[in-house]
């Protein structure tokens, strides 16, 4: 699955679009050794910049307590390829995590996201964490954004990216490609 997002985000780039790609990864394939040497060479294969790709830690890909687990985080993020991690906020993502992890990036699960509206602490728990990966110099990403109101609450938060159906729902390739010709052409006229 790696392989083949690699190879679509190529694609999209050389079509003439700016376009990043984001990949969840398993415990499993964050635990292979090899797995930077691998990015790397499906990266040059491809020709995609590693600017251009982002790999998500998910909350089952937990680190070990020696570190032994960060040698291959630091050896992608020193190609160049942004690190996530997804669901901050819940199981295993705690603050030590995120001091351990070479992240770029926090996700905040969606749990927090859609009830922020509607329950005082997950409003504080989104605020806070956006306050707190701003200043670890942090990008935020709000996840499972559905409505026009809690867009706008998050805009107020100085959350930096959202995504959810509000946002775009998920596509097939040939989907994808369609709506980026489609926002060119807007972009155009």
């Amino acid at each position: 699955m790696l392989e083949q997002a690699i190879k679509s985000a190529a694609q999209i780039n050389r079509s003439g679009h700016d376009f990043n790609m984001s990949v969840n990864l398993s415990a499993r394939t964050l635990s292979r050794r090899t797995l930077p040497d691998e990015v790397r060479e499906m990266l040059t294969e491809y020709r995609l910049d590693a600017s251009r790709l982002t790999l998500e830690l998910t909350e089952t890909a937990a680190l070990a307590n020696d570190g032994s687990d960060l040698d291959p985080l630091l050896r992608l993020r020193d190609l160049g390829v942004a690190i996530s991690i997804d669901d901050y906020g819940t199981g295993l993502s705690t603050l030590d995590y995120l001091k351990k992890v070479p992240a770029r990036e926090i996700k905040i699960d969606q749990g927090f996201i859609k009830s922020m509206n509607d329950t005082r602490s997950d409003l504080v728990m989104v605020k806070s964490t956006i306050a707190l990966a701003h200043s670890l110099g942090r990008v935020v990403v709000a996840e499972g954004v559905e409505n026009r109101e809690t867009l706008d609450a998050l805009i107020g938060l100085n959350c930096d990216y959202a995504q959810g159906y509000l946002i775009g729902r998920p596509t097939s390739y040939d989907g994808l490609l369609r709506r980026l010709s489609l926002d060119a052409k807007g972009r155009a006229a």
